[in-house]
């Protein structure tokens, strides 16, 4: 989704450690690209055989349904509105992305050209719309953060750049570094590079930075990551290594600093760096 379209941000912390607030951690780390490229594990990826591109979306309220029309692609084809018609993941984010306030049960995907369709059901958690989470009420809540925090279970399997009790700055270092080395990857929907495929969406991306740098495992989809994931920060409080979610889920990122942010998408067609305003581009 374009972030020029994107209007109301929502800051979500993640990196803090139980007790500690969000707004004293402002160092990046200083770490070159290329040595952060080289410490995150690698995966073998793949280009799904079942890319398509959305041509048309349509909300029933009757039915509770979003319908999305695609055509196919070759792999070659590149834009933020290239869908993986096998990632059952990348279907549903679509959905609840382009529809945040609507409740979804179920989405059919057509596909034009071979005219074939099937129908792909919503898990129970992600039908209704997300809630507004009120940020000026969050603050107070921030002296007692979770720890892991709210939405989180922690992956023993992964080698961690940061483990849980690492101190506030490294996981934060840890973050922007494995975010960091991703820039340039393609934007696709439903991938997810933990999953051997090539590329992300905007919440694949978030989730795979939090599960290579800190250990923390979550909802990929970006509506679950509003509603479920971390503890709310004010704006005015926010630091790097938070979540910016904007619009109940409709795009996701992770703050860097100096009112930046990075991502997979936001009108880029890949991962790179945000400002937080209107007119944004990649300034980096």
């Amino acid at each position: 989704m374009p972030f020029r379209t994107l209007k109301k941000a929502t800051i979500v912390g993640l990196c803090s450690m139980m007790l500690c607030t969000m707004s004293g951690c402002q160092a990046q780390t200083q770490k070159t690209n290329n040595q952060a490229a080289a410490e995150v594990p690698l995966t073998r990826q793949k280009v799904s055989a079942n890319l398509t591109r959305v041509v048309l979306t349509d909300y029933q309220r009757d039915e509770n349904q979003v319908v999305i029309h695609t055509v196919p692609v070759d792999g070659q084809q590149d834009g933020e509105d290239i869908l993986d018609a096998s990632s059952m993941d990348g279907i549903v984010n679509f959905a609840t992305s382009a529809y945040p306030d609507e409740k979804i049960t179920h989405v059919l995907l057509i596909n034009d050209k071979t005219h074939e369709s099937h129908i792909v059901n919503v898990p129970d958690e992600l039908v209704s719309p997300a809630l507004s989470q009120e940020q000026d009420d969050a603050l107070p809540a921030m002296a007692g953060i979770h720890l892991p925090p709210r939405g989180v279970r922690i992956d023993h399997t992964i080698r961690a750049r940061a483990g849980l009790g690492a101190s506030h700055q490294a996981k934060v270092d840890a973050v922007l570094a494995v975010a960091r080395s991703k820039i340039g990857t393609k934007y696709i929907w439903g991938h997810n590079e933990d999953r051997g495929q090539y590329g992300f969406d905007c919440s694949n991306f978030t989730e795979y930075v939090y599960h290579h740098a800190l250990g923390y495992h979550f909802t990929t989809s970006s509506r679950g990551q509003y509603r479920r994931v971390g503890d709310p920060v004010s704006f005015s409080n926010r630091s790097p290594g938070d979540l910016v979610i904007f619009e109940k889920g409709r795009h996701v990122g992770i703050y860097v600093g100096n009112n930046r942010f990075i991502n997979c998408g936001g009108g880029l067609g890949k991962v790179g760096y945000l400002s937080l305003g209107p007119g944004s581009s990649l300034v980096e």
